[in-house]
């Protein structure tokens, strides 16, 4: 059942499955570090890689889990035009910070 499950990820998400796949080699390789704290919050941990755009998958922003749920939460409501989705980001040099209270 799962493989099927990640066949079908693989199929209908191929952009997000490459760009998630060269940013795992990437790392393994050690072409990319993956920082030990939150680009958002700072918290130390071992943070997810976030893709804005999964046509360059080595760009991303590294959050934690509770960030990362948040961003994802709040790209939904802009999707559905709820918000304005740069309503609730601020870009930075090391990439999107949140703004959000929420």
């Amino acid at each position: 059942m799962q493989r099927i499950a990640r066949k079908n990820y693989r199929k209908n998400h191929h952009d997000k499955y490459l760009a998630n796949s060269k940013l795992q080699y990437a790392l393994d390789t050690g072409k990319v570090i993956r920082p030990n704290k939150c680009s958002m919050c700072g918290i130390d941990c071992i943070p997810q890689g976030h893709h804005y755009d999964y046509s360059k998958p080595l760009d991303v922003i590294w959050l934690c889990s509770k960030c990362h749920s948040k961003i994802h939460v709040e790209l939904r409501r802009a999707k559905r035009g709820e918000i304005k989705p740069d309503d609730r980001f601020e870009v930075t040099e090391k990439g999107k910070k949140y703004l959000s209270s929420h």
